[in-house]
């Protein structure tokens, strides 16, 4: 549960997928690219430190230790599917996204031709593709964002009441 907390909420610093960062671009005014290269080294802050606090050596090699005390030599594990491209395969749609987002191009059809290729690349069937777009909890998110841009909106109208 805390690897899939800290590896799930490190990306909220500078992945523009989540409505905190869109919403904060909006209404501050920054453009979002600029808002991502500021925050991106927070989130390599959060990875590094995820990444020592899991993965640490607990209480040291202890197979290398009775190796030694037996007077053979210990021999390497191997790595199971802890490659740099079984990392980049599985998170290609994130820095796609990120990337595109950088490079100036809309994040409407940033996320919308990623999501096209991922369908594409792993085949996902149309139906269920069709009943998650219109879910209840997708068009509540959808409404909750729209409003709140509204309201900003109303807010910084000309002719508001103001104190």
């Amino acid at each position: 549960m805390f690897i899939n907390y800290w590896f799930r909420h490190m990306w909220e610093y500078c992945l523009p997928l989540y409505p905190g960062l869109l919403l904060a671009a909006h209404i501050s005014g920054v453009p979002l690219g600029t808002l991502i290269l500021w925050q991106w080294p927070f989130a390599v802050i959060w990875a590094l430190l995820g990444y020592w606090y899991i993965f640490r050596p607990f209480g040291g090699n202890k197979e290398a230790a009775a190796a030694t005390e037996a007077g053979t030599e210990a021999q390497p594990k191997q790595e199971e599917g802890h490659s740099l491209m079984d990392l980049i395969k599985t998170t290609w749609p994130l820095w796609c996204t990120v990337l595109l987002v950088l490079a100036h191009v809309s994040i409407v059809i940033s996320i919308i031709g990623v999501l096209l290729l991922l369908i594409i690349q792993k085949r996902y069937p149309l139906q269920p593709l069709i009943k998650t777009i219109f879910e209840p909890l997708t068009a509540r998110i959808v409404f909750l964002t729209w409003g709140t841009l509204a309201f900003k909106d109303v807010l910084e109208a000309p002719g508001r009441l103001t104190n």
